[in-house]
């Protein structure tokens, strides 16, 4: 379990951890960052925040910031100095503890280092604290730096403590965050689709806001199940165009026969075929004879070539392949 952070205020600080998770559920990843900079701010003060999360080392997850004025020019400028980087293997070889490095630090000392210093200095950067929160299921890692300029102080060892105490919660809030994030896109996404779940009787279970527009245009629904010459046709195994003209429902009843999958498709030709003419159809399109056809659904080969002519000239085609067009 993460560590609280060093304080006399516990009610006070766990309030603020609870803040904390609860607004990474709604809040974008730029106001949970800045959220969670200015929690560890009020007892870590500095200049500038980093918190980098990777997977395996090599792909970038996110990257949140604070204070820092270009983070694309920083993280362009990092790549051309990630060669002399020593800080990192430090972190990782030692996760959940804190380590400073500082810009006149020995091991940065040298020609060779000199890109490095360069990137530091640039960007501001002479005193840093930095800890390596890894992923409970050890695939990503997540790096937390602390950056103070020129003006500022070495970061002392009470505020490394209290660096590894905060960051966990920061890390694991990113990450509650993350995942909201997904998933109230993927609920965006699925509200786009004209869909809606059904039981066996046609009563409607749930609906998705775009199949309520399209099935309801002019006013909200005011029954819960599908009109009935709906529901005949579903049950027939036939599309039912929608009375405002535009799109058809279509249904895929569950494996047990408890209930329907529904959609909602621009209406076409095919719509209008019964459910056998569509077996037949889908059959001779895909390349059976009608003699063939005729076996597969113990019919008489007059019956189905009977069937054929009368769908031939309801979809307007004149071939096999125009028909298998169609379909699709």
């Amino acid at each position: 379990m993460p560590r609280r952070p060093p304080t006399s205020d516990q009610p006070h600080v766990l309030d603020d951890v609870l803040a904390l998770y609860r607004a990474a559920r709604s809040a974008s990843a730029g106001e949970l960052a800045e959220r969670s900079f200015a929690w560890i701010h009020a007892c870590v003060p500095f200049e500038r925040g980093v918190m980098v999360t990777t997977r395996q080392k090599a792909a970038w997850i996110d990257a949140r910031f604070s204070g820092v004025p270009d983070p694309r020019a920083l993280m362009t400028s990092y790549e051309s100095v990630r060669h002399l980087d020593v800080l990192s293997a430090r972190m990782l070889s030692q996760p959940m503890c804190a380590v400073r490095q500082d810009r006149d630090a020995p091991e940065l000392a040298g020609k060779s280092m000199a890109p490095l210093r360069d990137h530091l200095k640039r960007f501001g950067c002479r005193f840093s604290a930095c800890v390596a929160i890894p992923s409970a299921e050890g695939e990503m890692s997540t790096v937390m730096m602390l950056i103070r300029g020129e003006r500022g102080n070495r970061f002392e060892p009470h505020e490394l403590r209290s660096l590894e105490a905060m960051a966990p919660h920061a890390v694991e809030a990113a990450a509650i965050n993350r995942s909201s994030v997904l998933t109230r896109a993927a609920g965006r996404a699925a509200d786009a689709l004209p869909v809606a779940l059904a039981d066996a009787e046609g009563r409607l279970l749930m609906t998705t806001p775009s199949f309520v527009r399209l099935f309801w245009p002019k006013e909200p629904a005011v029954d819960v199940y599908l009109p009935a010459t709906a529901l005949k046709s579903l049950h027939k195994g036939r599309a039912w165009p929608l009375p405002q003209g535009g799109h058809s429902l279509h249904a895929q009843p569950d494996d047990d026969g408890s209930g329907w999958l529904l959609s909602l498709r621009p209406s076409g030709a095919v719509d209008g075929l019964t459910r056998r003419e569509r077996q037949i159809a889908e059959l001779f399109a895909g390349g059976s004879s009608y003699k063939a056809v005729a076996a597969q659904l113990d019919l008489s080969p007059v019956t189905v070539r009977s069937h054929l002519q009368n769908l031939y000239a309801k979809l307007a085609v004149t071939s096999r392949e125009e028909l298998a067009a169609l379909l699709g």
